[in-house]
């Protein structure tokens, strides 16, 4: 009887065990994160892309200190205006479509707040041009050219402080 009870311990121990204080401290995070900005489901204002894109990186702002990973992704993504208040982001890979699907009621919640329209709705799709067309590059000499090819000013910042790129 001793070895039963033994196994039964063990068991009870295991299922204890899967309770730690990191689910805890996770889920209390995800529900402070819930707050929603407020806004009357009303408004239809139009928005330009001027107006869109200010709003689109104050976001960005708001969220740089808690969330570095879709901060980043909201400043080099920008979304664009496909019709009436349907926006279409373009990213070059699935974790940033997961990320940006993630956090879609948060970002929809500011961006109908400060453009005061409730309509707004937004689309991620994969920019599988531009995924295609990038090259892999391995050496620091291969990542100066590409680097440079794509901002000029590079070469002239080398040569300046006689850099030595190889």
């Amino acid at each position: 009887m001793k070895k039963s009870d033994n196994s039964v311990n063990k068991t009870e121990l295991k299922q204890l065990s899967t309770i730690s204080i990191k689910s805890g401290v996770r889920k209390t995070y995800v529900s402070e994160k819930k707050q929603d900005v407020s806004y009357n489901h009303d408004w239809n204002e139009s928005f330009s892309d001027d107006e869109l894109t200010k709003v689109w990186l104050e976001f960005a702002g708001s969220i740089k200190d808690e969330n570095k990973r879709l901060y980043s992704i909201i400043i080099n993504y920008k979304p664009v205006i496909e019709q009436d208040n349907k926006l279409k982001i373009l990213v070059i890979n699935e974790m940033q479509i997961v990320e940006l699907q993630k956090e879609k009621n948060k970002i929809l919640s500011f961006l109908r707040s400060r453009l005061k329209n409730a309509k707004i709705d937004y689309d991620v799709y994969l920019n599988v041009e531009q995924n295609n067309n990038t090259e892999k590059v391995f050496t620091a000499v291969d990542k100066f050219k590409q680097m440079s090819e794509e901002y000029p000013a590079l070469k002239d910042f080398a040569q300046k402080f006689d850099l030595d790129i190889k």
